[in-house]
C-alpha cells in the first residue's frame, strides 16, 4: 500500500485505513505535538505501542519541571506503581515538586526516597505533613542541596531537624507554618530569605525574632497569623527593622496595643495585607478587636499603597467602608464571609478602574451589585459569588446577555464561580456554555483535602508498617 493518499486527476482523495499506516506519515515534530496534550499516565501508557512512541514520549518527560502529585491524585487515584514510573520518568528533570502525605500509597519512607532517588534537582519543594525520620534525612539533605524555596507545612519539625534538611544560607523562601515546635533558632542562618511564613508557630523566641528583623532588612513578605509571641512583643521592631516589607499576614488585634498594630501601618513599601481575625460574636474582646481593626485599616488607607487586601471573616462598619473607599489602587480585594457586606458596600468603593479580583462569596450581594462591578471594572477577571443567596435568588439569563454586553471588547475572559447548591447545573447550564468566549461560570470546588489529611493522618500511619530502608522495593522494573 502506498503510504501517500492518491492524487490522480478527477479522483478523490484516497487515504489509507490501517491507522498504523496513517501514524506512520505523521513525523516526529506532528507527534510531538500531539502527544504533549496527553497527561503524564498517559504518555506512559502510549510508551508500549511502539519503540518510535517510547522514544517521543522519553522527549516530553524532559520538558517536565514541576511534579504535583496532588494534582495528579485529583484527576485520579494514585497507586504505588503509578508514583514510582512518574517519579522514574519525569523525576531527574523536575524543579518543583508538591506531595502532601495521605493521598499517596505508600509509607513515610517510601516518599522520601522517591525524592532523594530521582528528583535531584529540586529548586522548590511543597510537603503537608511528613515528619522527618533521622535515618533518612542525610539522604534527603543531598536531594535538597539547590533549594532555595521551602514549604514544611505542619511537619513536627524542629530547629535542629529543619537546619539539617534544608541548604539554609540560600533559602530565598519558606513556611513552617503549623509547626509547632519550632522555637527560632534557624532564623540565624537564613542568608537571603525575601519570604517567610511563620504562622501558627507559637513558640517562636521573641530575642531571635528581634534579631532576625535586625539582620533580614531585604524581607519582602511576612506572616505571622496566629503566633501570638510575636505579636504580643514584636510590632515596633517589624515596623523599624523591616522597612522593605510588601506583604503582611497579621491576625489577633487583641494581643498587643493599639499603638504598637498602628506603627506597622505607615510601613513604606507595603502593597499585600491580609488581616485574619475571625469575630466571635459573644467573645468579650469583640469590641475592642473591631475598633483596631477600623482604625488600623483606616491609617492603611490613608496612605493609598495596597494593590492587595484580604479581611475575609471580619465585619464592615462605617469606618471600614471609609477605609475602602480609600483605597484606589486595589487589583485584588477578598471580603468572603464578612458580616454586613452588601451593594452599599460595593458602591463605596473606589478601586474600579484597578480591580482584577473580587471575593464576595456568602455575602448579602445581589445581581445588581454584580453588574456595578463588571460594568465600572474594565480590568475584572474573576468574581467569587458562590453562596450569595440574593445573587442566585434573582441572576437569571438576561442578566447573562447584559454581563456579555458589558464585557465585548475586553481582551480577557470573566470567570465568575458559583455554587451548585443554589446554582443547580441542570437548571443552570442551559443560560450560558460553561467555556464562553468572553464568560466562563465555574462551580465551587468542596476542597476538603487538607481537612481530610489531617483527619486521615493517623489512619494512614497505622496502614503504613513497611521497612523504608528496604532499597529493593523503590526499585521494581516498571516497564
Amino acid at each position: 500500500m502506498d503510504l501517500l493518499p492518491s492524487t490522480s486527476k478527477g479522483a478523490e482523495m484516497q487515504y489509507p485505513q490501517d491507522s498504523s499506516v496513517m501514524l506512520k506519515m505523521l513525523n516526529t515534530d506532528c507527534l510531538y505535538t500531539i502527544f504533549s496534550y496527553l497527561n503524564v499516565r498517559e504518555l506512559i501508557g502510549i510508551e508500549g505501542v511502539c519503540h518510535r512512541f517510547k522514544e517521543i514520549a522519553e522527549m516530553i518527560y524532559k520538558t517536565y519541571r514541576d511534579l504535583n502529585f496532588d494534582q495528579i491524585y485529583r484527576e485520579k487515584r494514585i497507586e504505588k506503581e503509578d508514583v514510582m514510573k512518574i517519579a522514574r520518568r519525569v523525576g531527574p528533570n523536575v524543579e518543583t515538586i508538591t506531595i502532601t502525605r495521605c493521598p499517596l500509597p505508600m509509607n513515610r519512607g517510601d516518599v522520601f526516597k522517591l525524592i532523594y532517588k530521582h528528583c535531584r534537582n529540586l529548586n522548590k519543594i511543597i510537603l503537608y505533613r511528613f515528619s522527618f525520620h533521622s535515618a533518612i534525612v542525610p539522604d534527603i539533605t543531598n536531594a535538597f542541596r539547590n533549594l532555595t524555596v521551602a514549604v514544611l507545612a505542619n511537619c513536627d519539625l524542629t530547629d535542629d531537624t529543619l537546619m539539617a534538611l534544608l541548604p539554609m544560607h540560600q533559602i530565598e523562601v519558606l513556611s513552617v507554618t503549623h509547626n509547632l515546635r519550632m522555637k527560632g533558632t534557624f532564623l540565624a542562618k537564613l542568608e537571603k530569605i525575601k519570604d517567610i511564613d511563620l504562622s501558627h508557630c507559637k513558640k517562636i523566641d521573641v530575642q531571635m525574632f528581634t534579631d532576625f528583623c535586625v539582620n533580614s532588612p531585604q524581607l519582602q513578605s511576612l506572616n505571622i497569623i496566629k503566633s501570638q509571641s510575636i505579636i504580643r512583643n514584636c510590632l515596633y521592631t517589624i515596623a523599624e527593622k523591616l522597612t522593605n516589607l510588601e506583604s503582611l499576614y497579621i491576625s489577633d488585634f487583641f494581643q498587643a496595643d493599639e499603638s504598637s498594630y498602628l506603627v506597622l501601618a505607615d510601613l513604606p513599601n507595603m502593597k499585600r495585607l491580609e488581616l485574619y481575625n475571625p469575630f466571635d460574636m459573644e467573645h468579650p474582646e469583640r469590641a475592642r478587636k473591631v475598633n483596631l481593626l477600623e482604625k488600623f485599616l483606616l491609617a492603611v488607607s490613608a496612605h493609598n499603597r495596597l494593590e492587595h487586601l484580604d479581611i475575609s471573616e471580619t465585619i464592615i462598619t462605617d469606618d471600614v467602608k471609609s477605609a475602602l473607599a480609600n483605597l484606589n489602587k486595589l487589583k485584588i480585594l477578598k471580603m468572603a464571609d464578612v458580616s454586613h457586606l452588601n451593594d452599599r458596600t460595593l458602591a463605596r468603593l473606589s478601586c474600579f478602574n484597578t480591580l482584577q479580583e473580587l471575593h464576595v462569596s456568602r455575602s448579602d450581594i445581589s445581581v445588581r451589585g454584580l453588574m456595578r462591578v463588571i460594568k465600572l471594572s474594565p480590568l475584572i477577571r474573576y468574581i467569587d459569588m458562590a453562596h450569595c443567596k440574593k445573587f442566585s435568588e434573582e441572576f437569571d439569563e438576561e442578566h447573562i446577555k447584559r454581563i456579555l454586553g458589558y464585557l465585548k471588547g475586553r481582551p480577557h475572559v470573566l470567570t465568575i464561580e458559583v455554587d451548585d447548591m443554589n446554582f443547580p447545573p441542570e437548571d443552570f447550564d442551559h443560560m450560558v456554555p460553561l467555556y464562553h468566549p468572553r464568560l466562563k461560570i465555574v462551580y465551587e470546588e468542596e476542597d476538603n483535602f487538607f481537612s481530610y489529611l489531617e483527619d486521615s493522618a493517623e489512619s494512614c500511619d497505622s496502614s503504613s508498617n513497611e521497612d523504608f530502608s528496604d532499597d529493593d522495593a523503590m526499585d521494581t522494573d516498571d516497564d
